[in-house]
């Protein structure tokens, strides 16, 4: 199960190793099992955990074990604390998306607010143009609203109430769906735009998952990093509205190196904002009308459908 206030000190460890500035996921993973804890690891010695890590990585470790970056612990230590329903989700929990696993694209651990046993249900990851027109939003709305009456799960990024994200989760939200919402910050920071948003998609039994460290706002990496989530993080991607150049574009392509079936809804042939849409579906992705065009059934490697 998650690492929620019950268990503290394991909290306490697995935030302090996410703290070691630039840690590859694996060389943190070899260190743990090698020294049999994060407590050890990050307090063995330096030229055994070198052995492990390498001199830099290692040095990284033990400065953080001595409590390099106990500010940035605090905050985070406050955030689990002083908030209901939140919890650190660490690689090996089974509760973790095994997609993001076998991609090789996992973060050492996620940030939780809201009810964990969410990520036990089906899920369709729904992503689109962060400018979305009326159209846009409307199926936006409308498939979160579906794939939530059909018992799945939509996975979607929360930065603004009005992309194609915040209409998904709406929709979900409309019909007593529990949707996911993937956050750019650290997950206890929210812009005042989503503020509203966010709670009602914990209060109204849904998840939000940060990979951000509490504190941490918005920046390029942070991006990088969510859109990499949003790509892996479920069997099957559905593209709402995308321009042939809009990022989404390389979030769906990610997904189809991964293995994850994609699908995209088509529009006008006289609206550029489809433009994208189309080229996917010229290049495998599934042409997606409605909810019985969506199956989660993984792609191999490499294509954009089966």
């Amino acid at each position: 199960m998650p690492i929620a206030t019950d268990c503290l000190d394991e909290a306490e460890e697995w935030m302090r190793l996410l703290l070691v500035p630039n840690l590859p996921v694996p060389l943190a993973l070899r260190a743990v099992q090698t020294f049999g804890g994060v407590s050890e690891a990050l307090s063995a010695p330096l030229k055994e955990l070198a052995r492990e890590v390498g001199g830099r990585m290692a040095e990284a470790m033990r400065a953080v074990g001595r409590g390099a970056r106990d500010d940035a612990l605090d905050v985070a230590l406050n955030w689990l604390t002083s908030r209901p329903q939140t919890a650190l989700l660490p690689i090996y929990d089974p509760l973790y998306p095994q997609q993001l696993i076998e991609a090789g694209t996992a973060p050492l651990a996620l940030f939780l607010c809201g009810d964990a046993e969410v990520l036990n249900k089906q899920r369709v990851t729904v992503v689109g143009t962060s400018r979305p027109d009326a159209e846009g939003r409307t199926n936006a709305a409308d498939f979160g609203a579906a794939l939530a009456r059909a018992g799945a799960v939509s996975v979607a990024a929360l930065e603004m109430p009005d992309d194609v994200g915040g209409a998904v989760l709406e929709g979900a939200l409309s019909v007593k769906g529990t949707p996911i919402a993937l956050l750019t910050t650290g997950p206890d920071r929210a812009l005042s735009a989503i503020s509203q948003l966010q709670h009602r998609v914990v209060d109204e039994g849904g998840l939000l998952i940060s990979a951000a460290f509490p504190g941490a706002s918005t920046d390029e990496h942070s991006r990088r990093v969510r859109d990499t989530l949003l790509a892996n993080f479920a069997p099957m991607l559905l593209v709402i509205e995308a321009e042939r150049n809009d990022s989404v574009m390389n979030i769906a392509r990610q997904a189809a190196d991964a293995g994850v079936q994609v699908g995209a809804v088509p529009g006008s042939i006289h609206n550029r904002a489809y433009k994208g849409c189309h080229q996917l579906i010229r290049d495998g992705a599934a042409l997606v009308e409605m909810i019985t065009d969506i199956g989660l059934r993984k792609a191999p490697a490499g294509k954009l459908m089966t």
